[in-house]
């Protein structure tokens, strides 16, 4: 997702063939994130009923994808992720003492 943005972005020349390698790796890895989300509840990455690292050092990158302007339409179970973990308390509070779109 970083290579994507970066692309997209930041880059000061524009490269087409490494944005579409980089977006065609962020979509394998949402492949990827689907299935193991899809192989039990698919509330967190890892079956059970709390949240892990791994969903804590994901989110952040998924979360994201809007800005890298990729669709997660072929993807409702990281939809359904994001939402359940965007609404945690915990990643709220986190969230909220780093607001959108400003630079601490």
């Amino acid at each position: 997702m970083g290579q994507v943005n970066w692309f997209r972005h930041y880059h000061a020349s524009k490269n087409d063939d490494a944005l579409a390698r980089y977006e065609e790796q962020a979509y394998r890895t949402f492949g990827v994130l689907e299935g193991q989300l899809q192989s039990h509840d698919g509330s967190y990455i890892l079956p059970g009923k709390n949240m892990s690292a791994a969903d804590v050092h994901t989110y952040p990158w998924v979360y994201q994808h809007g800005y890298a302007q990729l669709s997660l339409d072929k993807y409702p179970g990281i939809s359904k992720w994001l939402q359940a973990v965007g609404g945690l308390k915990e990643v709220k509070a986190a969230y909220e003492k780093v607001p959108k779109g400003e630079e601490q």
